[in-house]
């Protein structure tokens, strides 16, 4: 007897079908969980139903609950690169690279979403070992790229200076993430705006001009 033309796509035939969106759509899912309810919140049932496709195809693309939560973690980094990418390639007409950074940050300090994936993921780690290692792997990772849009901007800035720049913004978007309240997150901004400053100034800003002219003569060129 002939099969039935309805039946449902495997995973490997939907990734040959349409692999990038569905993985998409089930970060993007993840994503939207874990601002709203935290990490702890992030189940794979849950997520595979905010996502709209079946828990076996998420499964498919994140064989465990670490493994999403990794890819949400990393896609969340990953955005906040993206941003501060773009600001390489506007022109002083436009805005000043610097000055979009250091307000995009300002901004960021006071996101409680993200203030609460970062509480959560500390929870979620004691319950998932093979998290620990990752996250200091993460972090690592982490600073080295941000140093090399530091670099791109014009900025030589000191490793142990950009640990330092990256705890004080942690730090400062736990703090305003406590209360939650305006005084809480105007501190947050303070203590932000304060170790950007300290970040630029202890990386030669003198040889900063150079190094972004050099980057619009590249713009221009292309």
């Amino acid at each position: 007897m002939a099969r039935s033309s309805s039946r449902t796509d495997s995973p490997t035939e939907m990734d040959s079908q349409d692999t990038r969106s569905v993985r998409e759509r089930i970060v993007e899912a993840a994503l939207e969980l874990a601002q709203t309810v935290g990490v702890q919140g992030m189940s794979q049932a849950r997520v595979a139903a905010v996502a709209g496709v079946r828990q076996s195809h998420l499964t498919y693309y994140f064989p465990t609950r670490a493994d999403l939560i990794k890819a949400t973690v990393s896609a969340i980094r990953d955005q906040m690169l993206d941003v501060t990418r773009n600001f390489l390639q506007m022109s002083d007409e436009e805005m000043d690279p610097v000055q979009g950074l250091r307000e995009f940050c300002l901004r960021e300090v006071c996101d409680q979403g993200k203030a609460r994936l970062m509480l959560s993921l500390l929870v979620v780690a004691e319950e998932e070992p093979s998290l620990r290692q990752w996250n200091d792997e993460f972090h690592l990772e982490n600073l080295s790229q941000w140093q090399e849009v530091y670099r791109q901007l014009g900025f030589e800035v000191p490793a142990e200076e950009v640990e330092l720049f990256h705890a004080a913004f942690v730090g400062a978007s736990l703090l305003a993430a406590q209360s939650g309240s305006e005084a809480a997150q105007a501190r947050a901004a303070r203590v932000a705006a304060m170790a950007i400053d300290r970040l630029f100034q202890s990386g030669a800003p003198a040889t900063s001009g150079a190094a972004r002219n050099g980057r619009r003569g590249k713009k221009t060129e292309r």
